[in-house]
C-alpha cells in the first residue's frame, strides 16, 4: 500500500513490524455488525513507539468468530490487555471468557 501524506516517509513510518515473542501484546477492538467491519489492531508497545504487528477485519461476524480465528495466531499467548469500543457490551463479555 502506498502512503501519500505530507511529511510521511513510507520507508520510515510504514514498514512491516514483526511479532516479538519477548514482548506483551495489546489489542484494540472495534466490534461491529452489518456492513461495517469488525476490526482488531494488534500492537506491541516499545515505550517510545508502538508497532502494529497484525490486524484483523471481518464483516457480518461476532466475537466468537474473531476469537476463534485469532487464537491460532502466534502472538495470542502474549495478549496482556485489550481496549474495546464499549458500544457492544455482549461482545466484550465473549472476549473476557
Amino acid at each position: 500500500m502506498k502512503i501519500d501524506l505530507p511529511g510521511i516517509d513510507q520507508d520510515i513510518h510504514a514498514r512491516k513490524c514483526p511479532y516479538n515473542p519477548d514482548m506483551k501484546v495489546f489489542l484494540s477492538v472495534d466490534p461491529s455488525t452489518g456492513v461495517n467491519p469488525y476490526a482488531v489492531s494488534v500492537i506491541q508497545d516499545y515505550d517510545e513507539w508502538i508497532e502494529e504487528i497484525d490486524e484483523y477485519y471481518g464483516t457480518g461476524i461476532i466475537a466468537a468468530d474473531v476469537v476463534n480465528e485469532l487464537r491460532h495466531r502466534p502472538w495470542w499467548p502474549n495478549v496482556e490487555e485489550a481496549i474495546f469500543d464499549d458500544a457492544s457490551p455482549n461482545e466484550i463479555k465473549t472476549w473476557q471468557k
